[in-house]
């Protein structure tokens, strides 16, 4: 055959295989908030067919997936409760494909789960991720894995010690939003008022709110903070301080061969944090420490070729950068990684050279340019002779007078706007911040480390203090390309299969007239518009955004301000005897100001904003 029809066939071939998998996105239901009962402003139970009330609440639409009895799968661990409390038993979710614990932490091993008015089970925040990193429980014959973690008989007990911290989506996903205490009492044991997660809260604070002792000179101009899951009360997803207490819930990831099948499976469970730079903080990329290293896992392959062919035809992620930066552009190197035949761009002709060196003998990559001379951006003068001077230097943007476009992936503030790489909104469909693939719950879109105080660190490995946080897993379905523009003012989300208005009108309204509003809303050529339940709109929260709104920027218009949340359909539900004020008459709202999840709307006095959604 000739070399050159070779190649072809190895192009059409590869291409051809891309487009395969594109087609196969898949789509998982968000779990269904459980709500059984429709309620009228003043939290009266009322029929779920009065359309002339209170229209397209919760309870009246069949959402996601239903919490019916089929959805969790209780395992004891092959042993006997002891004292009729469940320490090693175990909890699939059918729907979303997570393990849990069914028990908050025993934290002090006393055999008690101890939280209502002590901390002996409520540890502070790093030491809820220790106590998940070193966790084994052990399942009986109603989960099954082709190979036993000790080596033991798979038709045996199994111990999974892969367990971790649960982030705030993933908690948020069992909770039943018709009852309170907010969990199914016959499937879960030791509900916390106070409910450790492992996403950090990263906006920004004004004056001493958690601030670090002894305060250092001088002081941050943020005080980091854990998101925490209140499972009683007005509030459940609120920021507080990570030297604080609370219980915690572990919780991983569903792997094939776990179980006897069902169950949707939640995409992977991988460390993403090991590739960091040691300065780094934020859990960028890895790179490349030759010329042709595509995807920065090191050698030069097919898969390189396979990853260069996505980045040209399918949209893919750019080749990583070159672990230090490259130079000038001269005669014979590369400036850029994946510019096999040193020519200055990356296109098909370097995918070509890779193949005629990884089959056909061919000559390597070339090299990557040496960096010059670091440049002094204020001395008018060009140090690295590379043919610009101070700000108009590539080298110094993002230094002290020298705002730039933000690179997302270098550890540099490069626009001066606070927020520095995945933290900053430019880069919100940036493949170094995004997770690609997968399927379950959405990501929450962190992707960076800190300590418990506002320092950003390299994301831990395993045995290091914080291992297990949200920044340092892919979890769920990725949010690279998760959103879809249909060009009609409406937004596909690919993760769960919701179709959601773009713009929303910006119009306050009380609780019923927004439910009207949504029901007969026309929108993209559609009718069947609604108002979201809290699941489905906190599922557009972005956690890992240092400044407001804590959303996608595909959705414009977003409120910015607090006192500017989104109504959601499902009424706020409280306990007769419950200690709190009265919230029959609220609902529950999504303020993408911060981020938070808050009954703070009263159905018949406050005015709240609306974005309207469509689908499964």
């Amino acid at each position: 055959m000739e070399r050159s029809s070779c190649i072809s066939l190895v192009l059409c071939v590869v291409v051809a295989w891309f487009g395969i998998l594109s087609s196969l996105a898949v789509q998982q239901p968000l779990p269904d908030a459980g709500q059984v009962l429709c309620r009228d402003v003043t939290g009266v139970e009322i029929p779920c067919d009065d359309t002339g009330t209170c229209p397209g609440q919760d309870a009246f639409y069949t959402t996601g997936c239903p919490l019916d009895e089929e959805r969790y799968v209780i395992d004891n661990g092959g042993t006997d409760d002891v004292g009729g409390f469940p320490f090693d038993d175990v909890v699939k979710d059918n729907c979303t494909g997570l393990m849990w614990s069914r028990n908050m932490a025993d934290y002090n091993g006393d055999g008690m789960i101890d939280l209502w008015g002590n901390t002996d089970d409520a540890p502070d925040w790093e030491n809820a991720f220790a106590y998940c990193a070193d966790l084994v429980l052990t399942t009986g014959n109603g989960f099954k894995r082709e190979q036993d973690l000790d080596g033991g008989d798979p038709d045996d007990t199994i111990r999974f010690d892969d367990w971790h911290l649960s982030n705030v989506g993933e908690i948020l996903s069992i909770q039943n939003w018709d009852s309170d205490p907010a969990h199914d009492q016959a499937v879960w044991f030791g509900a916390s008022t106070g409910t450790w997660t492992s996403t950090s809260r990263v906006d920004v604070f004004e004056g001493g709110f958690c601030a670090p002792d002894p305060l250092p000179d001088p002081p941050p101009d943020q005080f980091n903070t854990g998101w925490r899951y209140e499972t009683r009360g007005g509030t459940t997803v609120f920021g507080t301080c990570k030297r604080g207490n609370a219980g915690f819930h572990p919780v991983r990831t569903m792997l094939p061969g776990d179980d006897g099948g069902g169950g949707a499976g939640a995409g992977g469970d991988g460390d993403h944090g090991d590739d960091l730079d040691a300065e780094g903080g934020g859990a960028g990329p890895p790179c490349a420490t030759e010329n042709g290293d595509d995807d920065g896992i090191g050698g030069r392959n097919i898969a390189d070729a396979i990853y260069k062919l996505g980045y040209l035809f399918q949209g893919g992620p750019e080749p990583v950068e070159f672990c230090g930066a490259a130079g000038p552009q001269v005669d014979g190197c590369a400036e850029d990684n994946g510019d096999d035949n040193g020519d200055g761009g990356r296109d098909l002709s370097d995918a070509i050279y890779k193949l005629l060196f990884l089959f056909r003998g061919g000559p390597a990559p070339v090299l990557p340019c040496v960096e010059g001379t670091e440049t002094i951006c204020d001395d008018f003068f060009d140090d690295d002779d590379d043919g610009f001077t101070d700000c108009d230097d590539p080298d110094c943007i993002g230094q002290a007078g020298c705002p730039g476009p933000e690179i997302c992936d270098n550890n540099i503030d490069d626009d001066l706007d606070g927020a520095a790489d995945c933290t900053d909104h430019d880069c919100a469909q940036d493949a170094s911040c995004q997770v690609e693939g997968g399927t379950g719950l959405p990501d929450t879109g962190q992707r960076t480390c800190y300590s418990t105080d506002a320092e950003i660190i390299p994301c831990p490995g395993p045995g290091e203090a914080f291992f297990g946080q949200d920044g340092s897993h892919d979890t769920g379905c990725g949010a690279l390309n998760r959103f879809t523009d249909n060009g009609d003012d409406t937004v596909t989300d690919e993760c769960t299969g919701l179709t959601w208005q773009q713009i929303d009108d910006g119009v306050g309204r009380l609780w019923r007239e927004a439910l009207v509003h949504c029901e007969g809303l026309t929108l993209g050529g559609e009718t069947d518009w609604r108002m979201p339940n809290v699941l489905e709109l906190e599922s557009l929260i972005q956690y890992g955004f240092r400044d407001p709104p804590m959303i996608d920027p595909i959705f414009e218009n977003t409120a910015e301000l607090s006192d500017q949340q989104y109504w959601t359909s499902t009424s706020k539900v409280t306990n007769d005897n419950a200690p709190l004020q009265d919230f029959r008459t609220h609902t529950w709202t999504v303020e993408f100001n911060e981020g938070v999840v808050i009954s703070a709307g009263d159905k018949d006095v406050d005015l709240r904003r609306v974005r309207a959604v469509r689908g499964p």
